[in-house]
């Protein structure tokens, strides 16, 4: 029932006001096709000031009706609105976002029409990067990475359950950025709430490369959400653990982790600060109900001959993703669907289909770890429109301590977040999925959904033809010829 009231209050058009100051622009525009449907593009300088108002739903930014006490919390992402912000120099931001009444939300019956603020709880989360790849999910995590949205690196959020307002500041690099604007009120409110964000921006004494948190205040209202409710703990970005969203669909994508072309004889490649989502996800592809493609990352490459490859997966701490993974990955034949056609993801209907067409327990998803597996994506009708992955091998960190007791996997032998493993393998597309080997800790109710960093290198060597083997038996063959000629 109450999805069916967000889709009804999604759709009503409204009239926007905005101002902007100073060198800041501000548009009611996505400034790119794909991935987050952005409602707000805006860019800044030092010294620099905009504002705009809007309206969001009254739960956007949470809705408890979603997890279960102790779940990962969730918000919905179409009633939320996003913010695609530039940085055009290093700068103090500091957001503002308050109620605002009298902001147009008209309808057919009622041009008229201004959201309330009565359940308007001004919540935001923000993340560097933005997001313009595949497509979006109808929930997003607003305490951590968005899944989906793997472009994106969290950086924090304040979760207001009790204030007229809410304000943040962040000493910030040049650089782009995305904020989920919306609100935290119990879910019994349908109408839209009225909101004004404002954005000021000073210069920054020593810009960094990453986000430091220089202060955070929620600024408390009089009004509570429950009787008796207290007010919920201000979580610091940046050591906020990375929670899983609860039933977001994972969409491969290979942004920023296409290793290109190798010939062989080309020097090795590496893609560093990669971020894996929990400690288990490789090793929960190893077992019969397969695992969830979301708890991996994916990358590619290509050879243009046949070669030997070798991939190196080394854990590392960037960001607020930490180090101490215990890598594992599998390689496969075959490439996700690519842009312009729709993403692949677990929970397409056409992957649904075909996970239930086999034998054996009801799956999680589609990654198998320890063989071939296919997905598809949300225009697939038959399985014939599914991507293959054919298994080529596999590498991993450590023993059956950490990857567990299913047979037939061989470790490295040492846990030491570092895991190798070399194929040879024909001309043609290929990619590997990388995610966490510690099943035994990993798996269970107290699975841990941390952010963990990842570095990955990739070197190719030509293999020698059986030609060139040939020749270099004759040529041996030739010499030994010659020296028993001269004696």
């Amino acid at each position: 029932m109450k999805a069916q009231h967000i889709l009804s209050t999604v759709a009503a058009l409204a009239a926007l006001q905005l101002t902007s100051s100073h060198a800041s622009t501000v548009s009611q525009s996505d400034p790119l096709a794909g991935g987050i449907n952005y409602f707000w593009t805006v860019s800044m300088g030092a010294n620099d000031g905009a504002t705009f108002q809007h309206h969001v739903g009254a739960w956007s930014w949470e809705d408890d009706s979603l997890f279960s006490p102790g779940d990962p919390t969730v918000g919905w992402t179409h009633t939320s609105d996003w913010l695609a912000l530039t940085l055009t120099a290093p700068t103090t931001l500091t957001l503002r976002l308050e109620r605002q009444a009298g902001v147009p939300w008209p309808s057919a019956g009622n041009p008229a029409r201004t959201a309330s603020t009565a359940s308007m709880f001004p919540s935001f989360t923000i993340w560097q990067n933005w997001d313009n790849d595949g497509s979006d999910d109808d929930t997003y995590s607003n305490r951590g990475d968005a899944f989906w949205a793997e472009d994106l690196s969290y950086m924090g959020h304040i979760d207001n359950s009790t204030a007229s307002f809410a304000e943040q500041t962040w000493s910030l690099a040049a650089g782009d950025y995305s904020i989920a604007l919306g609100s935290n009120a119990p879910a019994d409110d349908f109408n839209r709430q009225g909101y004004q964000a404002t954005l000021t921006t000073t210069t920054a004494p020593e810009p960094t490369a990453t986000l430091l948190l220089l202060s955070s205040a929620a600024l408390l209202g009089l009004r509570r959400r429950r009787a008796g409710a207290v007010v919920k703990n201000l979580a610091l970005g940046a050591l906020a653990l990375l929670l899983l969203p609860l039933g977001a669909q994972a969409h491969l994508s290979y942004s920023g982790r296409d290793f290109g072309t190798f010939s062989g004889g080309e020097a090795p490649v590496t893609i560093t600060n990669q971020t894996v989502s929990g400690s288990f996800g490789w090793a929960d592809g190893t077992d019969a109900d397969f695992g969830d493609s979301h708890r991996s990352r994916i990358f590619r490459f290509t050879l243009a001959n046949t070669a030997t490859v070798s991939i190196t997966v080394q854990s590392i701490a960037f960001g607020t993703n930490i180090a101490g993974l215990l890598p594992g990955f599998s390689v496969y034949s075959g490439l996700a669907h690519l842009s312009p056609a729709l993403p692949d993801h677990d929970f397409s209907t056409v992957s649904q289909d075909w996970l239930a067409s086999l034998p054996g327990p009801t799956k999680e998803g589609v990654l198998n770890t320890l063989g071939d597996f296919k997905i598809g994506n949300d225009d697939g009708v038959t399985f014939a429109d599914l991507t293959s992955f054919t298994f080529k091998g596999y590498a991993v960190d450590g023993t059956a301590a950490n990857f567990g007791s299913t047979l037939g996997i061989v470790g490295d032998g040492l846990a030491d977040g570092t895991a190798t493993g070399s194929f040879t393998l024909p001309a043609g597309d290929y990619s590997f999925f990388v995610g966490g080997a510690d099943y035994v800790a990993g798996v269970g109710a107290a699975a841990p959904f941390q952010g963990y960093g990842i570095s990955t290198t990739v070197t190719a060597t030509p293999e020698p033809t059986t030609t060139v083997m040939l020749a270099l038996g004759l040529a041996t063959l030739g010499l030994r010829h010659r020296r028993a000629t001269a004696a």
